[in-house]
């Protein structure tokens, strides 16, 4: 489930607000998929890859323009004798020269500072600074002790060279939070005994301006406060987000005294819109024009006098939607399109408006394909030149390069409910082969408050690539459509509205003629496991095999523990979400009603064949439940296999653990749907071969044997 994290909400790195551009392919829902039938089975098939080749993740990534646009940031990973590590690199845009700046054994994120002098690196609760001067070693500055609700804040939008960051005092038992400059020395800018999720900084004063903040008083009904800093420290309530808006603070315009924040606040979708301190009233900045879609994000621009403008909008339909009303900007984007014949792309700005017209930006190509191009655009020349070519397609020996030619064309889709709702989800069709006769997996996504977007999903690629047709439905629950939609489910989980439209989507696709209704498979994770237990227990005779990994088998006590987690950790939460979304437990009627239409409470329907994968540690989900349901499954005499992985969490977290995952699935599929796989090599996977065994607790479907 998706929940706020802390940030500063003002200037962080270059701007760095993702917009794609919407891309010559049509960018909308299909209900009529014979177009796209008949384009995908000219195309040539695909040989069989290595799962490797889809599942590794890229050479280079989180690759960032710095504010002053001078230079391009990015991380690159190599593994040496089974040890992984990753640098942090700088590519210099005047001479294109590529410095090597620092190598870690864990993944670091980093932040540029305002001036672009110094870069603020975090390695786990580590917070170090890194000048960008010749030779320059990593510094350590602070240490997050988590546990404590300390958290890193974002770079100081009012200082040249330095980060915000919130630490516990012990003794006198209250936040304080600190600016801290890249030579080490702090500065107090606020001190509240109040958790809060969201900071804003003033960016001229240095003082904290605003924070959000959770209502955990007793009797809450869910809503978040966004309070004004008072020049005496004191707090000041500007803002109510009730519980079902989305409330992000953007910006702050001292001179309007005008709050910039995205919001869905008395609206069904989420927008960009000021609110006026004075007249306590909300002005949207822009609309998504069809009023489909919820806002995903904004770019803003610093203008002369420092303040933060919106120049971009980013609206995620059936591909992407992306608006302008910057004249600059959108003069650019049309080159930029037309150089790139209408491709998918983001873009990350200069920090300055005025520096749009004569610094360089950072163009990213990535639709539906493996590799990542990157691209700088000089605006005075009109010009795009590749940049870390060589960086993005570096490869480990003897590895083969994936071709975007052997990737799946994965079409966006519309479909009705039985009860008459507009419904979107995502088809992924293999190349070259009799679709109406192909095997077709259903694959439900996670959350359940989540979403599916368009664009390049490994292991989706990965099942086409074995010719499976993949169908990935945005059920009711689903995010970005706005508040109906998330809201649709009703908390009805398990058999019921979500179900429902799994089901509904899956009979649609089929009656397109596509996929073969003798060889159906459904398969998810998290929330998409339970989807697949629950339409293998009540749609028993429609599916022939299913895959849950990490099933939620109780998901109203799985959204308590996730609260009660949350909490822990984060000191600023309420449970009046879950109550409204997914069941109020102390409701014992509901909680006997979503219990009765659980899969967890008639394991005797079960007729399939079904594997359920788990993590040994998983922190959202009770492993005790699903070692149980696997147990009564299993004294039923129902056809179950059982993998729990020893490292893992609530997903695979090594590289063995993730072959083994993904092998586990596409045999499991192959074997009952009659489909492709690339079975083990007894001598080069032999580790892998060993862990298989080794931790299969359960195994009816002789799985095992079969290494």
């Amino acid at each position: 489930m998706n929940m706020t994290d802390i940030f500063s909400g003002m200037l962080r790195c270059a701007l760095i607000i993702w917009v794609m551009c919407t891309s010559s392919a049509k960018a909308e829902f299909l209900t009529d998929l014979s177009e796209v039938k008949q384009r995908v089975q000219q195309k040539n098939r695909a040989p069989l890859l290595p799962a490797v080749h889809f599942l590794q993740s890229e050479r280079i990534q989180a690759v960032t323009l710095s504010p002053n646009a001078d230079y391009v940031l990015y991380l690159s990973s190599e593994e040496k004798a089974g040890i992984k590590r990753w640098s942090l690199n700088q590519y210099t845009l005047a001479d294109h020269k590529i410095t090597k700046l620092v190598t870690l054994r864990k993944r670091p994120s980093f932040e540029i500072s305002k001036d672009s002098s110094a870069l603020f690196v975090r390695v786990g609760e580590q917070l170090s600074v890194l000048p960008l001067t010749h030779k320059a070693k990593l510094k350590r500055l602070a240490k997050i002790d988590w546990k404590k609700k300390e958290r890193f804040l974002g770079v100081d939008p009012s200082q040249p060279a330095s980060f915000l960051v919130k630490k516990w005092r012990t003794n006198e038992r209250i936040f304080e939070i600190l600016s801290v400059a890249a030579a080490g020395k702090a500065r107090v800018i606020w001190q509240t005994t109040m958790p809060f999720s969201q900071l804003l900084v003033n960016s001229k004063t240095g003082n904290a301006a605003f924070i959000k903040q959770v209502n955990t008083a007793e009797g809450n009904r869910g809503e978040r406060f966004i309070h004004q800093v008072q020049a005496d420290g004191s707090l000041k309530v500007v803002f109510t987000c009730q519980w079902d808006d989305k409330c992000q603070i953007q910006g702050f315009n001292d001179k309007s005294q005008q709050l910039l924040l995205q919001t869905n606040h008395d609206a069904e979708f989420k927008r960009l819109a000021w609110f006026d301190l004075k007249t306590q009233t909300l002005l949207d900045v822009a609309a998504q024009p069809q009023q489909a879609f919820d806002l995903v994000s904004a770019t803003l621009g610093e203008d002369e006098n420092g303040l933060l403008i919106p120049t971009s909008y980013l609206y995620q339909g059936a591909k992407t939607q992306q608006m302008s009303h910057h004249p600059v900007v959108a003069k650019h984007l049309t080159h930029i399109r037309e150089y790139l014949e209408g491709k998918a792309f983001t873009y990350a700005l200069p920090a300055s408006i005025k520096a749009y017209q004569t610094k360089p930006w950072l163009i990213t190509l990535k639709a539906n394909s493996p590799t990542t191009h990157h691209y700088i655009y000089q605006p005075k020349q009109h010009t795009l030149q590749r940049i870390l070519h060589e960086q993005t397609n570096a490869l480990p020996q003897n590895d083969e390069k994936m071709k975007d030619t052997w990737v799946s064309e994965k079409a966006p889709v519309q479909y009705q409910s039985r009860d008459g709702f507009k419904l979107h989800g995502y088809l992924t069709l293999p190349n070259g082969v009799a679709l109406s006769d192909a095997p077709l997996v259903v694959k439900a996504h996670g959350g359940p408050f989540s979403q599916v977007k368009w664009g390049f999903d490994r292991q989706t690629q990965l099942l086409a690539n074995r010719g499976y047709i993949v169908f990935e439905p945005n059920f009711r629950a689903s995010t970005g459509y706005g508040k109906g939609y998330e809201k649709g489910a009703n908390k009805q989980f398990g058999l019921g509205i979500a179900h429902n439209d799994i089901i509904d989507g899956t009979h649609f696709i089929l009656s397109q003629g596509i996929g073969n209704k003798d060889k159906l498979a459904i398969i998810g994770h998290s929330f998409g496991g339970f989807s697949s237990l629950t339409a293998l227990t009540f749609e028993a005779k429609l599916f022939k095999v299913g895959f849950a990994g990490a099933p939620s088998l109780d998901i109203g006590r799985s959204a308590r523990l996730y609260y009660r987690f949350a909490e822990k950790v984060r000191g600023q939460f309420s449970d009046y979400y879950f109550r409204q979304m997914i069941l109020d437990w102390d409701d014992k009627a509901a909680k006997e009603q979503l219990t009765a239409n659980s899969p967890s409470a008639h394991p005797d329907k079960i007729q399939s064949p079904v594997f359920v994968w788990a993590g040994r540690g998983d922190r959202k989900i009770f492993i005790n439940d699903v070692n149980d349901y696997v147990l009564r499954l299993q004294e039923a005499n129902k056809a179950v296999s059982y993998f729990v992985d020893p490292s893992a969490l609530h997903s695979p977290t090594s590289k063995q653990g993730l072959m083994a995952y993904s092998y586990l699935l596409e045999r499991v599929l192959a074997k009952y749907l009659d489909g492709h796989y690339l079975p083990l090599d007894p001598n080069k996977d032999k580790r892998l071969i060993r862990f298989i065994k080794k931790h299969m607790e359960i195994d009816k479907l002789a799985l095992s044997d079969e290494l």
